[in-house]
């Protein structure tokens, strides 16, 4: 459990667009520089306060009821102390008051700072312990306070979104209030500069895709890779304008720099600062690893986490790089149920890949799960630079303003065939050496196993 507030009110009016909108510029003079935008739907709107924090929610149902909730855990006293101030504000703003509002910390009524602290700091040593009880004895990557949905593989006991903790760590945590209060970064009641740079780590370990890109890479995507390593560069700058002295991740900041392409002018201080500084051992960046993702249909594949992903008509779509990755969903309504999965591998391999010229033999593969009927077959090919018919949405889109790349394009297709429905998955990439990872990346295709009944 988190800390967190809730609120419900009454207002008189229908035009919620507007006030979603109201919210968002609201959300966005209070926590500037922290704020990434909202996602407005017809009838709630998801506002970003914070770095990899849950999404504060508004939701407003046809009758005027509103409801507004926010997670504050694991930011900290601060962030949770001008939330409370940002719904008072909000009220006001839209000209109605609060009904009630369920506060976990008590501060929206008692203003007490040094309690609301303590409230967090109790919090976080609860969450270490837990973490370090005997339930978790020999584990490791395991997740904490990370939200749903995609998951880092990354070496070491725990990943959080401020960056990876030991078993150590954690239990430093558990028997230190002063431990327990500095993992969170914003406890105070302004931001400060290792607020700033706490947040602009976070992005750069969970969000930041560490590659090259362009400015229109993939703007409809999920997660935009561009708007999380400028949102880290500007927090960057400005926690450096604060205090120059913080501990910052100068090689990481200059290779921000660098991929980015834009022309920073403090683009000197950080060269200078990396080079009389010894590169990190184990540079900052989940997404450095593969990473494995949610489908939209019930399963879920390991990727390159500098990839980015979107859901087209017809098909989910990831690219970026040197790589990209498709995948169409199908069902079978034709007693499709009553039939095992490799029944509808086979069927579904004369009905769509009989026609496909094979320079190889397939291979095949089967879940090593007692518990999920799955199977999988595949094949490596090889298509001409010129050949447009077998280019992903993504991928086509990509290569709009690009010139074409000499060369082939490897392809590796296969099929992931379950009761009821079966995954067509075409990767295409440039190197030949990354054949090995196309066919594993295929393999790590798995469909969820339903609830029994």
């Amino acid at each position: 459990m988190g800390i967190g507030i809730t609120a419900i009110g009454t207002i008189r009016t229908s035009d919620r667009d507007r006030i979603f909108e109201q919210a968002a510029d609201l959300a966005g003079e209070f926590f500037a520089p922290f704020f990434a935008g909202a996602r407005i739907a017809e009838d709630h709107a998801r506002l970003s306060l914070f770095p990899n924090a849950e999404e504060l929610t508004i939701a407003i149902d046809e009758s005027g009821a509103v409801e507004l909730e926010v997670r504050t855990s694991p930011v900290g006293a601060g962030y949770h102390m001008l939330c409370c101030v940002y719904i008072e504000a909000l009220a006001s703003e839209l000209g109605f008051r609060w009904s009630e509002v369920s506060d976990d910390t008590d501060f929206y009524v008692t203003k007490d700072d040094a309690a609301t602290r303590q409230a967090f700091v109790d919090w976080s040593r609860s969450v270490a312990r837990s973490m370090t009880s005997e339930q978790f004895e020999g584990h490791t990557n395991l997740a904490v306070c990370m939200g749903i949905g995609e998951r880092f593989h990354f070496p070491a006991y725990c990943v959080t979104p401020y960056g990876p903790a030991s078993r150590e760590d954690l239990e430093a945590r558990a028997a230190s209030d002063e431990e327990a209060g500095a993992w969170m970064p914003w406890m105070e009641g302004a931001p400060s500069a290792e607020t700033l740079l706490a947040a602009a780590k976070s992005l750069m370990w969970c969000d930041v895709r560490w590659r090259e890109l362009d400015p229109e890479d993939a703007p409809d995507a999920e997660g935009p890779p561009h708007r999380a390593m400028l949102q880290a560069l500007d927090l960057l700058e400005a926690a450096y304008e604060l205090d120059p002295d913080l501990d910052y991740p100068w090689h990481e900041w200059l290779e921000l720099i660098e991929c980015s392409g834009e022309d920073r002018e403090i683009r000197s201080t950080v060269d200078a600062r990396a080079a009389s500084t010894p590169e990190p051992e184990t540079p900052i960046g989940y997404r450095r690893e593969e990473i494995t993702v949610p489908l939209p249909f019930g399963a879920s594949i390991q990727i390159p986490g500098d990839l980015t992903w979107m859901l087209t008509d017809d098909a989910w779509v990831a690219a970026g790089g040197s790589a990209s990755v498709q995948i169409t969903p199908y069902t079978l309504n034709d007693g499709a149920a009553d039939r095992t999965a490799t029944e509808l591998l086979e069927q579904a391999w004369d009905d769509l890949m009989s026609d496909v010229e094979m320079p190889g033999d397939p291979f095949e593969w089967s879940s090593d799960r007692p518990d999920l009927d799955q199977v999988g077959r595949g094949v490596h090919m090889i298509a001409e630079a010129d050949d447009e018919e077998d280019r992903s949405e993504f991928d086509a889109a990509e290569a709009d303003d690009e010139e074409e790349e000499d060369g082939p394009t490897y392809i590796t297709q296969g099929l992931i065939a379950t009761r009821g429905a079966f995954l067509l998955c075409t990767l295409m990439y440039r190197d030949e050496a990354n054949r090995d990872w196309a066919e594993e990346c295929l393999k790590s295709i798995e469909f969820d196993v339903p609830l029994a009944e």
